[in-house]
């Protein structure tokens, strides 16, 4: 679970992209926090990381496929 201090520096945003499901190894479109909906996972990628891959470490033996999905977002600047 992310946690957080400041409340306000933080924007209740209603989108599509933390709705999809992403596989392991896939690209991001956004930066944020990922977490893998079966084991709770989350890991921090940037837009056009590579998420980890199934067998990765922290995902353990759960026995269940590893599927990511955006729970924070980063607002990218360029």
């Amino acid at each position: 679970m992310a946690f957080f201090k400041y409340g306000h520096m933080l924007m209740l945003r209603d989108g599509n992209a933390f709705d999809k499901h992403l596989e392991p190894g896939q690209r991001t479109l956004r930066s944020g926090i990922y977490r893998c909906t079966n084991c709770g996972c989350e890991v921090v990628a940037r837009a056009h990381d590579h998420l980890p891959p199934q067998d990765h470490s922290q995902h353990g033996d759960t026995g269940r496929p590893v599927r990511w999905r955006l729970l924070v977002q980063a607002e990218d600047r360029v």
